[in-house]
């Protein structure tokens, strides 16, 4: 069984282990369509580890990639919230600097 995609957004990648299928891509149109698996090194770029050595089968080395953490996204999440969140809490404690507590 397969799942298949048409609305332009990427799924995320899974692990080949406990039932979930490897990542197809499918190229259709003009009236042909072609399919083949993802690559390891492709599933690395997609988790934004281009540079990562990959060793082990196919399985481990796509096992290792799938359900994983992806690094720009955490990058952006932690540029975009987390820091503005910290940000925002340190500029509430300025506010009651000049407070003395008995």
């Amino acid at each position: 069984m397969a799942a298949l995609r048409v609305d332009g957004i990427a799924g995320c990648l899974r692990t080949p282990r406990g039932g979930s299928g490897r990542q197809i891509l499918v190229k259709a149109g003009f009236g042909e369509f072609h399919a083949r698996l993802l690559t390891p090194r492709e599933c690395a770029r997609l988790m934004g580890a281009d540079d990562f050595v990959i060793s082990g089968s196919l399985n481990q080395a796509l096992f290792g990639f799938g359900d994983a953490v992806c690094i720009p996204v955490i990058e952006w999440i932690a540029k975009n919230y987390l820091n503005r969140a910290v940000e925002g809490y340190e500029a509430d404690d300025d506010r009651f600097e000049h407070l003395v507590y008995a």
